[in-house]
């Protein structure tokens, strides 16, 4: 599946706060506790190292809710990790309140399944 913002019944989220010492291995690691993982797009740093954040697109749009319902859970390496909606345009860590972010995945896992959900099919 190509990464893309909630296509399709995948989702893909933005993970910021990374440890430099990440790498896509782990931090695919790390996320599988809450459903399949299908792609990790590190970004890396001119010396090789992790630039801090990471695209991780998971199989089923519910993993992407299980990660946001744990916001202030989610660390890789002891570290805490920002977790939000890809494209969401949020505000890095200082956004502690996740339901924006929350109810723009809800309302594309549910357009998966129910058209009108978005207003792609008249009533």
């Amino acid at each position: 599946m190509a990464a893309g913002k909630g296509t399709g019944k995948g989702a893909t989220l933005f993970v910021g706060s990374l440890p430099r010492t990440a790498t896509r291995e782990s931090i695919a690691a790390c996320f599988r506790q809450f459903g399949d993982v299908v792609d990790v797009q590190l970004k890396l740093a001119a010396d090789g190292l992790c630039k801090g954040f990471a695209f991780v697109t998971f199989k089923e749009g519910d993993s992407a809710l299980r990660v946001l319902d744990n916001y202030h859970h989610n660390s890789l390496d002891g570290q805490w990790v920002d977790c939000q909606v890809a494209g969401s345009k949020g505000k890095g860590s200082a956004v502690a309140d996740t339901t924006p972010a929350r109810q723009t995945l809800v309302r594309i896992v549910k357009s998966v399944f129910d058209p009108k959900a978005l207003g792609c099919v008249s009533s």
